[in-house]
């Protein structure tokens, strides 16, 4: 009777939106509309119900999650987690310590110490013999330690094989492909397959980017950008080229805080003689970045005025420079403000 609910349901949904979601009270995920749900039971445990209200499984859960986009929930028992299907059949009985959940038909999974995945079939895709395992791509990737003190590989989670050797010390995702450490700390670059784009031979990897221009790093004591083939493309300024920030804390302010600028502006605005002429008045919001050192870059218009307003509001605001410089984490850091300037004749 569930398979039929599910199509009648199917066929409403998609008369609607195609996909009708509605948001879990218990998960911070969506789920499909017309999925058993989770009850209590009168026990205390927890069993499902179909759609229509009826008893799919008696409550016998400690622990149960509603179903996401996954065709799959996670259910605890006897101190284990396993995973049902739509129809209330085990996909995996219970007997993991932890998981992650399904995310493009893959779960990752862990009995003991060790980690492996399972499909959305049920299905042991990984084999569950691995200290460490985690995900580091949407599709397929994840690296793997065979030692909990061991170097890295890269896995593919559907198949369960090794695409690299396990022999880097760091293996981490950068944009589509991948940055690897060797043993003898020298930093190179796999391509989206795994295979090896760039031999390891830099210091160090600061940012990654893509699809031309893939990298930031660090050769011979350098900063500087480099390509797919790991060629030189330009230096790189660590105070206009770093990471910006929206929020700092403390957060980047002007010389003497906020009060004293607005002074500044009052005592420095030369109001624009075509703004004068025409009674222009109001506000011009502007948008810059404050650098490493305190000085301003990027400064442009969010929100302005004709007569010239826009025009003073950008030159008031880079003669304001340095402002003081934003932090994170106790390290100065490229933060991104905005700020108002009021054009009022007097």
């Amino acid at each position: 009777m569930l398979f039929k609910e599910r199509q009648f349901v199917g066929l409403f949904q998609a008369l609607i939106t195609g996909a009708l979601l509605m948001a879990s009270s218990s998960v911070s995920a969506q789920i499909y509309v017309g999925a058993p749900r989770p009850f209590k039971g009168v026990n205390g445990l927890i069993g499902y119900k179909s759609y229509s209200g009826k008893v799919l499984l008696a409550p016998q859960f400690e622990k149960a999650y509603e179903f996401k986009g996954e065709d799959a929930a996670a259910v605890k028992k006897d101190g284990k987690w396993g995973f049902i299907n739509l129809e209330g059949k085990y996909l995996a009985k219970p007997q993991f310590r932890t998981f992650f959940f399904f995310k493009g038909g893959y779960a990752f999974v862990s009995i003991g110490k060790l980690w492996g995945v399972i499909n959305n079939k049920g299905k042991v895709t990984v084999p569950i013999i691995y200290p460490y395992l985690r995900r580091i791509s949407w599709n397929r990737w994840a690296k793997a330690k065979k030692k909990r003190d061991g170097l890295f590989a890269l896995i593919d989670f559907t198949s369960g094989k090794e695409i690299t050797p396990f022999q880097y010390k760091k293996l981490e995702s950068c944009y589509t492909f991948f940055s690897v450490q060797s043993q003898d700390d020298k930093y190179g670059f796999l391509d989206e397959s795994g295979r090896k784009m760039i031999p390891c031979k830099f210091e160090a990897v600061k940012h990654c980017f893509g699809p031309k221009i893939i990298a930031v790093v660090k050769k011979e004591g350098k900063w500087i950008f480099i390509n797919r083939k790991g060629e030189y493309h330009k230096d790189y300024d660590d105070n206009i080229h770093d990471i910006i920030w929206l929020r700092s804390d403390p957060p980047s302010l002007p010389r003497g805080g906020l009060e004293a600028f607005d002074k500044f502006v009052e005592k420095e605005m030369k109001y624009p003689k075509e703004a004068l002429k025409k009674g222009v008045e109001g506000k011009v919001f502007v948008q810059f970045v404050v650098n490493k050192d305190g000085s301003l870059s990027d400064v442009r218009i969010l929100k302005g005025l004709g007569g010239g307003c826009n025009q003073e509001a950008i030159r008031l605001i880079k003669a304001s420079a340095p402002w003081t410089i934003g932090m994170k984490r106790g390290k100065p850091v490229r933060t991104r403000r905005s700020h108002r300037i009021i054009f009022k004749i007097k």
